[in-house]
């Protein structure tokens, strides 16, 4: 096993002090002029690359002495230029710039918050991966830059312009690579995170879930194709010789010249070594990262799939005493300290309420501000607290309103709507006077006579008593049966009576004689009906048209009146 990198004490100590966030922006200040190739930076210079007000020139100056004191910075004097004044010369003389481990310290900080930023992305320990991704566009890349050197190599004779494609095809291929394995790396340990024991939590995003079971399972179908063709690609550039394709790419890299006693070749062919064999363990090898990947992505499908059964079942189940039980009982054992556990118990059973603890005693001065509770006087606690949680607001009694006038208003318009019904009721009345029901007449007893039957059917005859009663009179039996079309006209509202009248007979059952009785809701009117006989049709003329219908034998009445008469009576008159 290779021995881990040690790295200096001093390397990212600016991020640990109180003043961390100044010390990051000068830094962040100095790759941004380091884009611009701008390599050294007066104090000055740096001021305008600092956010405004961020700090003021002492506190400048103490950060950098400090980055330069950790060795993040480099002081250059410039004694060559000329200045004005003892000031500028002070002020400018100095020149800062990063060095090899303040540029170190500048990626770690940057690949640390780039981690930070993609996973802070997650909702909780249940999200899924976001940071990581496995893109199969990656691996065709890989395979064509792997089939570009085959071509490359093809040709033996030596050419600058084809070397440099190598080198170029080379390096890109390693990039490729890398961003493969840290993508998969990160991807990976999502996944772990999620499919930690236990799953995800029952109300997780379950087509979020669903989503990544399609990712998954797209990427791990094309997998084995896509690998076996970065493997033929990689055993097609293998026959050429890696010692040769190292070659041409050192031969087209353009090193910059070596420095003393360091040999840049030697460490360039060592890094391109390691990388290639990386680039066959992870395809080349049986056990190599893409059967691994492979392997982890297949598993976590079949979890992920475990995962949605059991929360489609959990959204299934329907909820009880014991499903509620269970549930608390994950809750308990989640609890992370034993006072938890207790608010958690006080919570679900409501044991021990502290609605009261707001309260105070009628007279304050009888219970002194150090008595404990447990020890003071009981205080009183209203029903609609114990109840509802809220105690009682008493406002300022409400004025009390004149409403005699409204009284009045409504006795009128009672009585104006008695008189309106009993207008109705008089037009529509049949027996004795045009007055209300209540001052119609008793009908006269029945007749011991034979009944006879006229032109028109029993009690229709038009010498009878009905007939009287049809040609809008009482016949000599004080029954005022007529025909309903002998009713004529009437207005709108006593055509709605009317049917009222007709619609609660008619679902009447019919007794011996064929006679209907029935009575208003009110009690006040009764109607005795029968059916025409001869098939006769009524129309009846009301403002808003006609009516039309079976013109009934009827008789409007209050009840009780004549009731001692038999509805043969009906018959028997017409032959009296």
């Amino acid at each position: 096993m290779a021995e881990p990198p040690r790295m200096p004490p001093e390397l990212f100590r600016f991020a640990t002090t109180e003043r961390a966030d100044l010390h990051t922006a000068v830094l962040h200040a100095f790759a941004e002029a380091a884009g611009r190739l701008e390599t050294a930076l007066t104090p000055a210079g740096l001021r305008t690359l600092l956010p405004a007000g961020a700090c003021g020139e002492r506190d400048l100056a103490a950060a950098l002495r400090k980055l330069t004191a950790w060795g993040l910075l480099d002081a250059v004097f410039d004694h060559a230029s000329g200045f004005g004044s003892a000031e500028a010369y002070q002020r400018e003389s100095v020149q800062y710039a990063l060095t090899e481990r303040g540029e170190a310290a500048l990626a770690g900080l940057r690949h640390a918050t780039a981690a930070l930023s993609s996973s802070g992305s997650s909702s909780g320990p249940s999200s899924l991966p976001s940071s990581g991704a496995l893109h199969t566009a990656v691996l065709d890349a890989v395979a064509e830059r792997l089939r570009e050197l085959d071509d490359l190599l093809r040709d033996p004779d030596p050419d600058p312009g084809r070397d440099r494609r190598v080198f170029t095809a080379l390096r890109e291929l390693e990039c490729h690579l890398d961003g493969l394995r840290a993508d998969a790396a990160r991807f990976t340990a999502g996944l772990r995170r999620l499919l930690r024991p236990g799953g995800p939590e029952p109300d997780a995003n379950v087509v979020y879930l669903r989503e990544t079971v399609a990712y998954l399972q797209e990427y791990v179908t094309g997998l084995d194709r896509r690998r076996d063709a970065v493997a033929q690609a990689l055993e097609a550039v293998a026959r050429h010789g890696v010692d040769l394709l190292r070659t041409r790419a050192l031969a087209g890299a353009d090193l910059p010249p070596p420095r003393a006693g360091q040999d840049p070749v030697a460490a360039w062919l060592e890094e391109r070594a390691a990388r290639w064999e990386a680039l066959r363990a992870w395809f080349a090898a049986e056990d190599g990262g893409a059967r691994r990947l492979h392997d982890v992505a297949r598993q976590a499908v079949v979890a992920l799939l475990e995962s949605l059964d059991r929360i489609a079942a959990a959204r299934r189940r329907p909820s009880g005493a014991a499903a509620d039980f269970r549930a608390l009982a994950r809750w308990f054992a989640a609890a992370p300290t034993e006072d938890d556990a207790h608010r958690l118990w006080d919570a679900a059973f409501g044991l021990g309420p502290a609605r009261h603890a707001h309260l105070g005693h009628a007279d304050p001065e009888l219970v002194p501000a150090g008595v404990p509770w447990a020890r003071a006087e009981p205080v009183e606690v209203s029903a609609l607290l114990r109840s509802r949680g809220r105690t009682e607001r008493m406002g300022r009694t409400g004025r009390v309103r004149d409403v005699t006038a409204l009284r009045a208003e409504r006795r009128a318009r009672a009585a104006r709507e008695r008189a309106a019904l009993e207008a109705a009721w008089s037009s529509l009345t049949t027996t004795g006077s045009a007055g209300p029901p209540s001052a119609v007449a008793p009908a006269s007893p029945p007749s011991d006579g034979p009944p006879s039957s006229g032109a028109g059917g029993p009690g229709l005859s038009g010498g009878s008593a009905l007939g009287a009663a049809g040609a809008g009179g009482a016949g000599p039996s004080g029954i005022g049966a007529m025909r309903l079309s002998r009713l004529g006209e009437l207005d709108h509202d006593g055509l709605g009576r009317l049917l009222d009248l007709l619609g609660r007979a008619l679902a009447e059952p019919p007794d011996s004689t064929g006679f209907r009785r029935a009575v208003t809701a009110d009690g006040r009117i009764e109607i005795v009906l029968r059916d025409p006989e001869d098939g006769a049709v009524a129309e009846l003329r009301t403002p808003e048209g006609r009516f039309r219908g079976p013109d009934y034998l009827i008789d409007l009445r209050a009840p009780g009146q004549g009731r001692e008469a038999t509805p043969a009576a009906h018959g028997r008159a017409v032959g009296a």
